[in-house]
């Protein structure tokens, strides 16, 4: 689970317990129920390095169960970002991690939690979302903090109490530091994370689904799968079923998302690659027109990622128009 490795990384760092407090919130109870145990089969560790395993799970069983001391540096609870009263935690947190939440609301939903989220942060607090999810909506309130490899924000407005910190120096050196503590699955079945890590050997044609050979392909729907399996963290299986859509079609979503794909793997050169043939077949592609716009940010052209911006709020006003 995400809040456990946070809880690790921050134990690794030296960081004072008694100045720690992390909340984690999730719609469904059942998860919640599941990840208090703190309880991980074999396989739900995919890291060459396991000296992370050795100093905070102890074996129970056929599997491992996370130490009590981090356990209870997490408070789970059950809650929806969009209908519960969250008044009383405003301005509380230094860092929000939302992660792979924001696609699955409409833009109107989108606006609402990133409202939210804006002030569930303190001044100098940080956001972080999902490598599909720096969208418009985002950047309404928030300002990329330009750290490659992260989709990190600041609140808009708040740039003089940004000031004092260097966020790209202190990110790097974190990440040189603590970087031997990976991320525990964030699924519990392990068929699930078998399913996750073997890459597919399947033919193009069973990504179609109910459609029988020889009828025209939707490759719309084969967008949608692949969309979802990157969702999932499948990223190869996605980048294969994009490859193959856009080996046929002339298809902006699909390069798109392969740009999310490459992204959220790294290569960010290629990222950039797709981000472009996206916008060159859908001048208005909001989501391809910001994520360009961050990439060359990154590289300190700020006229032409302001100039993409702009593109991209008429866009986004134009289709919600």
């Amino acid at each position: 689970e995400e809040p456990y490795t946070i809880a690790m990384a921050l134990d690794k760092a030296g960081f004072p317990v008694e100045r720690m407090k992390i909340d984690a919130i999730d719609v469904s109870q059942h998860s919640i129920d599941k990840a208090e145990k703190g309880f991980y089969r074999e396989n739900s560790f995919r890291s060459e390095d396991l000296t992370f395993r050795d100093t905070y799970f102890t074996r129970s069983g056929d599997g491992y169960r996370l130490k009590r001391r981090i356990r209870k540096l997490v408070n789970f609870r059950q809650g929806n970002l969009l209908k519960d009263d969250f008044s009383q935690m405003e301005g509380g947190y230094d860092v929000v991690f939302c992660r792979n939440l924001l696609i699955y609301f409409d833009s109107e939903d989108q606006q609402e939690a990133v409202r939210r989220l804006y002030h569930l942060l303190s001044p100098d607090g940080i956001l972080f979302v999902g490598h599909a999810e720096a969208n418009n909506n985002v950047n309404h309130l928030f300002s990329s903090l330009r750290v490659r490899g992260t989709f990190a924000f600041s609140r808009k407005g708040d740039g003089n109490g940004l000031s004092r910190y260097n966020y790209g120096e202190r990110f790097t050196e974190f990440e040189k530091k603590y970087a031997a503590i990976p991320s525990i699955s964030t699924r519990l079945s392990s068929s699930a994370l078998a399913n996750r890590n073997e890459p597919t050997n399947r033919p193009f044609a069973a990504y179609i689904g109910p459609h029988k050979a020889g009828k025209k392909i939707d490759e719309q729907a084969l967008v949608r799968k692949a969309r979802r399996l990157a969702d999932e963290g499948r990223l190869e299986e996605a980048e294969k079923i994009c490859k193959e859509v856009v080996s046929c079609f002339s298809n902006a979503s699909a390069y798109y998302l392969l740009g999310v794909v490459y992204e959220a793997s790294h290569r960010q050169e290629m990222a950039e690659s797709m981000f472009r043939k996206a916008i060159y077949l859908a001048p208005d592609h909001a989501e391809a027109l910001v994520h360009l716009a961050l990439h060359i940010e990154r590289q300190g052209n700020v006229d032409e990622a302001a100039s993409l911006r702009r593109r991209a709020e008429r866009a986004g006003k134009g289709r919600n128009g």
